[in-house]
C-alpha cells in the first residue's frame, strides 16, 4: 500500500522536524472549483475520521462524489 507523508522542518530558533501521514493531517477543506485541504501535523482528529471515509477511498471518488462528502461537512455545526 502506498502512503503520502507530510514533512515539516523548522530551521529558525530551535530546529525541529516532524512528519505524519497526509490522511492523518488533513483537518479542514475549503472549496472553490476544487477542494483545497488545510493540514496540521498531529491533529486531535483528521477530517477523514470526522466524515467516516478513508483518504484512499475519498481519492477514488469522482469530483461530484467528493463534493457530496464536503457538503455534508459544511452542514454540520462546528
Amino acid at each position: 500500500m502506498e502512503h503520502i507523508y507530510i514533512v515539516f522542518g523548522k530551521m529558525g530558533g530551535e530546529p525541529a522536524v516532524d512528519w505524519d501521514r497526509y490522511d492523518n493531517c488533513v483537518i479542514h477543506v475549503r472549496t472553490s472549483h476544487v477542494p483545497r485541504f488545510e493540514v496540521q501535523i498531529r491533529p486531535k482528529e483528521s477530517l477523514f475520521a470526522k466524515i467516516g471515509i478513508s483518504y484512499k477511498d475519498f481519492a477514488q471518488l469522482s469530483i461530484l462524489e467528493r463534493m457530496e462528502h464536503i457538503r455534508k461537512i459544511r452542514q454540520k455545526p462546528t
